[in-house]
């Protein structure tokens, strides 16, 4: 075996027992539209900056409307996984809490899991972790998965990405590790 292809193994089984792999992008939105999106209202959503960003202002307009974002993404939550998902957030209200979500679709866009995020600056990374492991979210297995973005009152910002990510289970990687591992040894006899 060449030194390369051990020293490849080597890298895996690390990369498994230290937890190391690489979590797998499932969807993503790289926001230059709002076509799938159902959106609050025009006078509060828009894009932006060439049409590389979407801003929610719940200070345009006088309709009295809260800048929300909301869509399916088409991926159906599997079992036994756990997710990332990640919003990617420029503030022109520093300081501000908004809300993120990822969401049932099939269950009238209930929550799976949220959380307020406080905004700060641009490029703004948040992310919201939830899973099907065990009896977490039994309930929601085999539906389409959706996020959700609200600013509430009186906020400023822009969505310039949103992805969400499996995270490999561990015994996987440690499976494919002790593979790694039991081609060394075999080439070792021969």
């Amino acid at each position: 075996m060449n030194v390369n292809l051990k020293l490849v193994l080597v890298a895996v089984l690390l990369a498994s027992v230290c937890g190391f792999a690489a979590n797998i992008e499932i969807w993503s939105d790289d926001m230059s539209s709002l076509d799938d999106w159902t959106v609050s209202s025009p006078d509060n959503v828009g894009l932006i900056d060439g049409n590389t960003k979407v801003q929610l202002n719940s200070w345009w307009g006088a309709n009295g409307n809260t800048g929300y974002l909301s869509r399916g993404t088409g991926e159906l939550i599997q079992d036994e996984t756990e997710y990332v998902a990640i919003f990617l957030v420029d503030s022109f209200s520093d300081g501000k809490d908004i809300t993120i979500s990822v969401t049932d679709v099939d269950n009238g866009g209930a929550d799976i899991a949220t959380a307020a995020a406080t905004l700060n600056g641009n490029g703004a990374e948040y992310t919201l972790d939830f899973s099907t492991v065990g009896t977490e979210n039994d309930a929601v297995v085999g539906n389409e998965m959706g996020v959700y973005v609200n600013g509430g009152w009186w906020k400023n910002f822009a969505v310039d990405n949103i992805k969400i990510e499996e995270v490999p289970e561990p015994a996987s990687m440690i499976m494919l590790g002790a593979g790694g591992i039991g081609l060394l040894a075999r080439r070792r006899k021969s």
